[in-house]
C-alpha cells in the first residue's frame, strides 16, 4: 500500500505542500519579479503583440506549429501580460513537480525516501537557470515554452514506462488517463 502514494502526480505533489509552495515561489521569484522590473523586458516585436494573425500565419509558414496551437488551445493569442507572468510561473512549477515526481517513479524503492532534497535543488535550479529567464524575455511564448518542457517531461518519462515491457504498459495508458 506504501508504493500506491508513488503512482500519481497530483498525489505526490499534494503530499509535499512545501516542495509545491517552494517551486511557486522561485518560479514567481524568478520570472514574476525579473519580467515586472526590468525596463527592457520585452524582447517581442511589436508587430507580434498588435497584429496576432500575422504572427500565427508567419510561424505557421516558418514550421511553429506547436506554438500556433498552443495560443491558440489555451487562448493566450491576445497578449495580456499579467496573465503570461501567471500562466509561465504555473507551467514551469507544473513541469518541476512533474520531472520530481517522475524521477520518483523511476527511482528504486529503497531510495525514494533519500530523495527529497533532490527535488528542492533540481527546482530551484531548474527554474532560476539563467538561460531559461532570458529566453522568457520573449515574453509572448513564455507560456508556450514553460508548458512544452512539461509536455517534454511527460513524453521522456511515459515512453519509459512504455518501453518497460508489456507488464508496464497498461500501467502507462492508465497513468496517462488520469493526467
Amino acid at each position: 500500500m506504501a508504493e500506491k502514494r508513488w503512482r500519481d502526480p497530483l498525489v505526490f505533489a499534494g503530499k509535499r505542500p512545501w516542495l509545491l509552495f517552494y517551486t511557486l515561489i522561485t518560479a514567481l521569484v524568478s520570472y514574476a519579479a525579473l519580467l515586472i522590473h526590468s525596463g527592457d523586458v520585452l524582447t517581442d516585436m511589436e508587430t507580434y503583440i498588435t497584429h496576432t494573425e500575422h504572427f500565427f500565419n508567419d510561424f505557421r509558414l516558418k514550421g511553429r506549429f506547436g506554438l500556433s496551437l498552443t495560443k491558440k488551445l489555451f487562448s493566450t493569442d491576445v497578449y495580456i501580460p499579467a496573465a503570461s507572468i501567471w500562466f509561465t510561473c504555473a507551467a514551469m512549477a507544473a513541469a518541476c513537480l512533474f520531472i520530481d515526481f517522475a524521477v520518483a517513479e523511476t527511482a528504486r524503492p529503497e531510495k525514494r525516501g533519500k530523495l527529497e532534497p533532490f527535488y528542492y535543488i533540481f527546482n530551484g535550479l531548474f527554474i532560476s537557470c539563467a538561460i531559461l529567464i532570458k529566453q522568457f524575455y520573449f515574453s509572448y511564448q513564455a507560456f508556450e515554452v514553460a508548458f512544452a518542457f512539461l509536455l517534454g517531461g511527460m513524453s521522456a518519462f511515459f515512453t519509459l514506462q512504455w518501453a518497460r515491457g508489456p507488464k508496464k504498459q497498461g500501467e502507462t495508458v492508465r497513468k496517462l488517463g488520469q493526467l
